[in-house]
């Protein structure tokens, strides 16, 4: 009798753990836990302002910027930003008045000769990817974006869309 007692208890504590590692797991799919898009709904102005103030972190901005769009996708294990390891890809889209692009001049030191590649590149409505390129210059992302990456400029539009990422 005291045997089948302790096999039963053996039997309820593993059955116990097991019920408490299988809670405990992440049920999401490899593909939902690669990629987590973040997306805020923000007004033009908050937009700007949020751009703005990544430029401006290591930069005076030279001019005013007139609109704005970002959106960025991280990769890894984190379902939000800054809780586990976890890779960034930026992207981020900005107009500014065409009589004001060459002030932008200081913040892009070095060119780069780069065409993207249009494969890994997002389908965003404001993105590069619907744009003839030929007519772009690119740079490298420093100091303008504090990440690896590149900036296209349009000099024939004042729009800058720069690409930049962690790995």
């Amino acid at each position: 009798m005291l045997k089948s007692i302790r096999a039963s208890r053996t039997t309820l504590f593993a059955v116990l753990i097991l019920l408490c590692l299988g809670g405990c797991r992440d049920r999401s799919t490899p593909a939902e836990q690669k990629k987590t898009k973040i997306t805020l709904p923000l007004t033009t102005s908050q937009r700007i302002a949020q751009v703005s103030n990544i430029i401006s972190k290591n930069n005076v901005l030279p001019s005013d910027i007139l609109d704005a769009q970002i959106e960025r996708e991280f990769d890894g294990d984190a379902r939000e930003p800054g809780f586990a390891p976890t890779d960034f890809t930026t992207y981020i889209y900005f107009k500014v008045a065409l009589k004001d692009i060459n002030k932008w001049n200081v913040l892009l030191p070095t060119k780069m000769k780069y065409t993207p590649a249009p494969g890994i590149m997002p389908k965003y409505p404001w993105w590069i990817n619907n744009k003839d390129i030929s007519e772009f210059e690119f740079f490298e992302s420093f100091p303008l974006f504090p990440h690896d990456g590149w900036v296209a400029v349009s000099r024939k539009t004042g729009e800058f869309w720069i690409f930049g990422f962690t790995t």
